[in-house]
């Protein structure tokens, strides 16, 4: 569950939009299911992925591409054929006990992507960033996708494929644990901003 605040400005009115985003309990549960885009992630020369506004670019035209309903997110290549990031999210796998995810650069490294490497060594797992094919998915124990508003999300299968035996697996569990411990003492760790109004 996620609340947003969206502020527009048009003439001489503002517009205040606070929207709440769920997600069904029944993602965490089953997984969700990938597919590779046909769209490329663009070199990192020719758009900065850091800047949200540019890097969504590749996200709408993957989503423009002809797929079953069921499938959740689009995972992205890059010109090497080695997988990079989803379209609004990282991804990891969890290979030999050990937490794989995609090299920080020519992608968004997202804050949670950061976070839930800090919870996994927290936790004493192994954590690599390695360049990844869509064949050490296919062959991996475990796959979740990390942001903001999911967190730490299961992934069952890409493009057809079955991913692990167990959603969620052993190491997503222990993660999403921690995450959600780390998070909530960060949140008591922050102080209270005191409001101030001036007078008109």
């Amino acid at each position: 569950q996620e609340v947003f605040l969206r502020l527009t400005l048009w003439r001489d009115n503002i517009f205040v939009l606070i929207g709440e985003r769920r997600h069904p309990e029944s993602l965490y549960k089953e997984g969700v299911c990938l597919r590779t885009s046909a769209v490329k992630r663009s070199h990192s020369n020719a758009s900065a992925p850091e800047v949200k506004t540019t890097a969504y670019q590749n996200a709408v035209l993957a989503s423009l591409e002809p797929s079953a309903e069921k499938i959740f997110e689009w995972v992205f290549l890059d010109s090497n054929g080695f997988v990079t990031e989803v379209r609004i999210g990282n991804l990891f796998i969890v290979k030999e006990q050990e937490l794989l995810t995609p090299p920080g650069v020519g992608i968004l490294n997202g804050v949670t992507r950061r976070f839930v490497i800090n919870c996994a060594r927290e936790l004493r797992i192994p954590v690599k960033e390695v360049p990844l094919t869509r064949h050490d998915i296919f062959n991996a124990e475990e796959a979740f996708l990390t942001n903001t508003s999911w967190e730490i999300l299961p992934v069952r299968e890409l493009d057809g494929r079955r991913i692990g035996r167990r959603i969620p697996g052993p190491v997503v569990l222990k993660l999403q644990r921690t995450f959600k411990q780390k998070a909530s003492e960060e949140c008591l760790k922050k102080p209270k901003r005191k409001a101030r109004f001036s007078a008109p």
